[in-house]
């Protein structure tokens, strides 16, 4: 079953003076006594000393010490139990019945033993706290001193609070209730001294995410149990009910609360509550890399359910019981689905509720919140955690792609297999572990590869390689149809299925080399009025043999309603496909790419399609190069910014040779820091960053260079990919113009969200094809036919363009002209220019470059391409070739016929298939 979260967030404005309620007599009366209350701890705060020994319980339920085993899990998270009312001395252990114990639902404990979730690869810490009464002061030690011992089970070279820890190491922390304050004092303390406990150290933050579960972030206000406990005093700020002050420990519990937020607790007494800084110290917008500090994510019930509230003010008389963070960074999420017939009960379900799990694990897991609408599969009443992204290859085996796009080039199948496998390999080094990948293959039929009845497969080495190896034996006749249509609608069922159908990135990449011949089509239908409105589904066409796929009912619609992006790549076709291709793209906000030559185009294609299928995280080509052997060695150079947290590099070559590189940054070789993936006509780097090597911290920001050795007069493409989520780009191009109007480009440039209007250089390079497609099909005789040359259904314009391309001079006079196009910035971020030379009807290619320095940044550069399509202008007569043909006599007379070429202004056809 898929539940859909519903989930509702926050944002806070900034805060506007107004009156307060409460036993305080205004704004200026709170204010100064909130800075005197600081001021008067600040004073008092010693250096910092030792922490004391913590409790920590591992996965098997034993106690973390000096004899434990080696970690299992390479991603650690630490697990902080609420307030145990039932036993002072936490007899009955809390973090048991916090985080193994399913309380009628289900357990973190359950959901991370899972088989299906074992890709998620936690290491779990469990903290327990002996006597629950005492200061929140002493939990928040013994977290610091679980964490420091934590980070040196994974990272035997760190030494607990060392004055200098320059360990890589980061640790999750989920924590509920009570839990959920203990831990955000300790992750205050490592910005700013907090009452007695270590010292902050500069630049050390090893919490990569907090996330809080049902937090009293704003305070309770708890009846009599208060008056026996300090720890529930100093949740309650230090004040009763009524908001008199406590008597006995009034000192240690009097505005608690507030101290910890750094701001008066009276702010969320009234809407509009503000923006607060101090409830998440250190923290990073999300999305933004993991090294830029702390995802805070606070998950809670909806509508105020729990007794610690939620994101209304609750009528306290000094604003307590809010569960929402109120930091610019943070991100609140109320969660419909917590069960509970009152604020106790729905406050102790949380933990146990499969859309809680499931959302606290993805954030963890995939260093960012979920995104609106997230949905999680619950089997047997487990969550099983949603990947961050699927994608399904669908690949064209007609009886086409056994011919070559030009006399001396591979066959097209051949060429598309190559592709194909870089795109598997470097989808397996960007993608996360769970994310999924699946192939489609239409011909006249279409197949799914499959693996043990699987077919979108997880990343594992072992699916990644049975994935290329049913790449490299695609296989095809000459007979074979091309069903286009129901390829494409077996890869969005695919994506509607499993825990792919969850993924918050579902891309189709569609791949073809020619009209779609079988059903289902791809069909446009007309939906006027308005005159010229229409719409994509798939469904029959007219006339045409059925493949091994029915149409849906209601057909497949293509629109940004179908949740599935798709991507075009057109190799070879005419002008009206390519115009169906960009077409489908463009309903489904996807991209489109178009080749005559994929022999040259093709590799680096689906390396874009890489980026582009994982968009939503990051990854960013850094550039795509080509080059060759001058002698036994090349040096490919590129420059890194100093929040890249993942690195890869690949080189290609031609099947048959052979070449190899080495990867160092400022000159050292760091080729054996990182993963290699090797196959016969590739190399693949990947690197995570910052990286410890050697005892050393090796950070991002730098020159990487890949060394390559190998034979002199040997070609290669390179290319590198970063993890930078800092640096965001878009690019925005007219998805199809018309001969003689411009092509408008425009960039929008930001870090963090923060506007980079600086940018050095930002150009567009515009590849625009030679002869039009038209011209040529019209101008040139059809060549002759080769014996054996077979072209299954495809039309005759088709078939004579396949063979015209295999003449060196027809390819030498389509070759594209490149030109380039600088895009002027206005100082906010927003970069655009126009190409104006588009005379031309057919596929433009526009390749984006982007370069510049950034103070928190430094150098950075990325690359980015797309095509577009510039369409046959109007027909002008008085150019068009118009005559009068008699066909032969009809009863009582004679058949004529009136024939056109039509003819564009600037001398183009329109040419056949239309």
């Amino acid at each position: 079953m898929a539940i859909s979260y519903g989930v509702a967030r926050l944002a806070y404005e900034p805060f506007s003076g107004r009156g307060r309620t409460g036993n305080t007599t205004g704004d200026a009366m709170a204010m100064g006594r909130f800075r005197t209350l600081i001021g008067s701890v600040l004073l008092a705060l010693p250096t910092g000393i030792a922490a004391a020994q913590s409790e920590v319980h591992l996965a098997d339920d034993t106690i973390l010490g000096p004899t434990s085993p080696a970690p299992t899990g390479s991603r650690p998270v630490l697990f902080v139990h609420g307030h145990n009312l039932l036993s002072a001395s936490d007899a009955d252990f809390n973090y048991r019945k916090n985080w193994f114990e399913p309380n009628g639902q289900t357990s973190f404990k359950a959901a991370i033993d899972a088989p299906a979730n074992a890709w998620l690869d936690i290491e779990p810490y469990f903290i327990r706290f002996g006597p629950q009464n005492r200061s929140i002061v002493e939990d928040a030690r013994e977290i610091g001193d679980a964490v420091e011992r934590i980070l040196a089970r994974h990272d035997p070279n760190h030494q607990p609070f060392a004055s200098n820890p320059s360990t890589a190491a980061r640790v999750a922390i989920v924590a509920f209730s009570k839990g959920t304050i203990s831990s955000r004092l300790y992750l205050k303390s490592l910005h700013e001294q907090q009452y007695d406990l270590p010292a902050p150290r500069p630049g050390f933050n090893p919490i990569s995410e907090f996330v809080a579960l049902s937090p009293p972030n704003h305070g309770l206000a708890s009846g009599t149990a208060a008056a026996f406990s300090l720890a529930l005093k100093q949740l309650n700020n230090g004040h009763r009910e009524d908001c008199t002050t406590y008597l006995l420990d009034g000192a240690e519990s009097l505005d608690f609360i507030e101290l910890l937020n750094g701001h008066p607790i009276e702010d969320t007494a009234a809407a509009p509550f503000g923006v607060h800084p101090g409830e998440a110290p250190g923290s990073r917008a999300n999305g933004a890399a993991v090294a830029d500090g702390t995802l805070y994510v606070s998950l809670y019930a909806d509508a105020e359910r729990d007794l610690v509230g939620g994101n209304e003010p609750s009528g306290d008389c000094q604003g307590r019981i809010v569960a929402a963070n109120l930091a610019a960074n943070a991100v609140n999420i109320a969660v419909p689905a917590i069960p509970g017939g009152n604020g106790a009960a729905v406050h102790d379900n949380t933990p146990h509720t499969p859309e809680v799990i499931c959302l606290a694990l993805s954030a963890i897991v995939h260093h960012r919140a979920p995104p609106d609408g997230s949905a999680c599969v619950v089997s047997g009443g487990i969550p099983l955690i949603p990947p961050r992204a699927a994608v399904v290859l669908a690949l064209d085996v007609s009886g086409s792609m056994l011919s070559s796009a030009c006399a001396a080039c591979d066959p097209k199948l051949a060429v598309l297999q190559d592709a194909a496998e870089l795109f598997i390999q470097l989808w397996s080094v960007s993608a996360g572990p769970a994310d999924r990948l699946g192939v489609v293959r239409f011909g006249t039929d279409v197949t799914m590869f499959e693996l043990d009845g699987d077919a979108m497969l997880p990343v594992s080495s072992a699916n990644i390689q049975a994935i290329a190896d049913g790449i490299g034996a695609l296989a095809t006749v000459p007979t074979n149809l091309t069903a286009m249509g129901g390829g494409l609608q077996r890869a969005i069922e695919l994506l509607d299925s499993g825990l792919a159908a969850v993924a918050p990135e579902r891309h189709v990449v569609l791949f073809t080399d020619g009209m779609q011949n079988a059903n289902p089509a791809v069909v446009s239908v007309d939906d006027s009025p308005p005159p010229g409105t229409s719409h994509l589904e798939i469904d029959h066409h007219p006339g045409w043999p059925s493949s091994n796929v029915a149409p849906t009912q209601p057909p497949t619609r293509l629109d940004p309603g179908l949740g599935v992006t798709v991507h075009t790549i057109g190799v070879g076709a005419s002008m009206p496909f390519m115009e169906m291709l960009a077409a489908v793209s463009g309903a489904t906000n996807g991209t489109s790419r178009f080749t005559l030559a994929p022999d040259d185009d093709l590799r680096e294609y689906f390396v874009e399609e890489v980026i582009e299928s994982l968009r939503g995280h990051s990854p960013q080509l850094v550039a795509y190069r080509r080059g060759a052997m001058k002698d036994d060695a090349a040096s490919q150079r590129f420059e890194l910014g100093t929040s890249a947290r993942r690195l890869v590099m690949m080189l290609s070559w031609r099947r048959g040779e052979h070449l190899h590189f080495r990867v160092e940054r400022d000159g050292v070789d760091l080729t054996e820091a990182g993963r290699i993936v090797e196959g016969a006509f590739y190399r693949i780097f990947a690197l995570d960053l910052p990286a410890l090597v050697g005892g050393t911290v090796v950070e991002p920001q730098g020159t990487w260079s890949m060394e390559v050795s190998g034979r002199p007069g040997i070609g290669y493409e390179a290319a590198a990919i970063v993890e930078e989520p800092s640096l965001e780009y878009e690019v925005r191009i007219d998805r199809v113009a018309t001969v003689g109007t411009p092509i408008s480009i425009a960039v929008t440039l930001a870090r963090d969200g923060l506007p980079i209007g600086d940018a050095e250089r930002v150009v567009a390079r515009v590849y625009k094809p030679g002869e039009s497609l038209g011209n040529l099909l019209a101008s040139h005789p059809s060549p002759t036919e080769p014996a054996g040359f077979s072209l299954e259904g495809a039309s005759a314009a088709q078939r004579k363009l396949h063979l015209l391309l295999r003449d060196d001079a027809i390819q030498q006079a389509i070759r594209p002209v490149a030109a380039s196009v600088t895009l002027a910035g206005d100082g906010q971020g927003n970069y655009r220019g126009s190409f104006a030379d588009t005379t031309t009807p057919g596929a433009y290619r526009i390749a984006i470059e982007i370069e510049g320095n950034d103070a928190v940044l430094g150098h950075y550069r990325r690359t980015d391409g797309v095509s577009t399509l510039v369409r046959f202008g109007r027909t002008l007569l008085a150019a068009s070739e118009l005559r009068l043909v008699r066909r032969g006599p009809v009863a009582g007379g004679e058949r004529l016929e009136l024939e056109l070429r039509p003819t564009d202004a600037f001398g183009n056809r329109l040419g056949p298939d239309y």
